[in-house]
């Protein structure tokens, strides 16, 4: 009998034993609530939320205005209400994401930045997908810094500054002609001799002739920008290298001209390219062969020998 009371003493000691010892090792070594540090949460968050914030990884790509005056509109096409109108050289910015990880199409995410040809476009550089647009610009409108540094310094002279945006990028396009360089002269003396205006083909849109200059060779390069009747944009279409810095003219409609021979009077607008009075050339439009084409015209000492 005392034995088993002496027993049941003993159980109910190491009962109590393991309770205690099971109340101190729950309480020391379960695992603890704790407060996620800084670095933990960006890691849950990314990872529970990753679509949410490859979307919000945007950055403003810098971007600058090339016409004199570009129109901002209210909606993406141009029909919609102009909001503003920026001048040359206005820095913009447009959204572009700052990496990419390949799990999604970033032109799919972006197509309401892009639409009808038209741009969103920005004051401040924009943090997230959902911020609002200052208004859109005509894509053709915008450049890159690295674009835009050329246009600066191509057409920086008064007498070129005002050559419609699309006219700046033709020149630019076409500046490299037979294997050399060529650009607009810097030399403010040259610069009004180098430019004329004028419908060459009697569509009744406007054309230009520039003359372009390559200084290594000291020689230029006569080019001849008709507008296409459709789409309104600017295409070559006359080129000519002269062996020495050329001069050019607008001679108008109806001109009287002494042309191989034959006097006549211009069907449209031409061209006189010349370097002095005794190397004169003329660019017009043949409608028979339906292109532009060149002339001589007889000097006036030459006229007089004819006469006499």
């Amino acid at each position: 009998m005392n034995d088993n009371k002496h027993l049941k003493k003993i159980g109910i000691v190491i009962i109590g034993i393991s309770i205690i010892y099971l109340f101190y090792f729950t309480k020391e070594f379960s695992p603890k609530k704790r407060e996620l540090s800084r670095e933990t949460k960006i890691n849950t968050s990314d990872t529970l939320k990753e679509i949410k914030t490859e979307y919000e990884n945007i950055s403003g790509e810098i971007m600058y205005t090339l016409p004199n005056k570009a129109f901002l509109r209210m909606a993406p096409n141009s029909n919609s209400k102009v909001i503003d109108t920026l001048k040359f050289g206005t820095k913009v910015y447009i959204k572009q994401f700052m990496y990419n990880e390949e799990k999604t199409d970033n032109n799919a995410i972006l197509s309401a930045e892009k639409q009808n040809g038209y741009i969103a476009v920005y004051f401040t550089s924009p943090k997230n997908i959902s911020e609002k647009a200052a208004g859109f610009l005509n894509e053709k409108n915008i450049v890159d810094e690295y674009e835009f540094e050329k246009f600066k310094k191509n057409f920086s002279l008064k007498e070129f500054t005002l050559l419609e945006s699309k006219n700046k990028r033709v020149i630019l396009e076409n500046s490299y002609i037979e294997g050399n360089s060529y650009s607009l002269t810097q030399d403010a003396k040259r610069a009004p001799y180098v430019l004329v205006n004028g419908d060459f083909d009697g569509d009744g849109l406007s054309d230009f002739c520039v003359a372009l200059d390559n200084t290594k060779n000291r020689n230029s390069a006569v080019l001849v920008f008709l507008n296409n009747s459709e789409t309104k944009e600017p295409y070559l279409a006359f080129s000519y290298v002269f062996d020495d810095y050329a001069k050019l003219a607008k001679l108008n409609k109806g001109h009287l001209l002494n042309i191989s021979g034959t006097t006549k009077g211009l069907d449209y607008d031409a061209i006189c390219a010349y370097k002095d009075k005794n190397n004169i050339g003329i660019i017009f439009y043949d409608d028979t062969k339906n292109k532009m084409i060149t002339g001589s015209v007889k000097t006036t000492e030459e006229q007089e020998e004819e006469e006499s």
